[in-house]
């Protein structure tokens, strides 16, 4: 287990890429898991934060910093935009996971 202080900045890796940079993270209130990481995707595609689940995570390596996904960098471009003034809700969700081709963690 560790402090997100020593996670933020770690470098999020696709596929066939590098996708940004971890910046934040959501969580859960009620059940206090993690739902989401928020990248920045930098240079990549510039100001644009996306989320992605930690259950996509294949990989995490502290010695590099780094964080490995299941995810291609094409997919990652075309994720819907995560805008932080507005409230996270389930119909964002359900495009978040219906672009990735993912199961919602809510449908058990």
């Amino acid at each position: 287990l560790r402090s997100f202080n020593e996670v933020a900045g770690y470098r999020l890796n696709a596929d066939d890429g590098e996708i940004g940079k971890m910046v934040d993270l959501i969580v859960d209130q009620e059940r206090w898991n993690v739902l989401y990481m928020i990248v920045d995707t930098g240079g990549l595609f510039p100001g644009k934060k996306v989320l992605v689940s930690p259950n996509w995570v294949e990989q995490i390596s502290a010695a590099s910093r780094e964080v490995d996904v299941d995810l291609k960098v094409e997919t990652i471009r075309k994720s819907p935009e995560w805008d932080p003034d507005h409230p996270l809700d389930r119909d964002y969700e359900e495009r978040l996971y219906e672009h990735y081709g993912r199961r919602g963690y809510w449908e058990g």
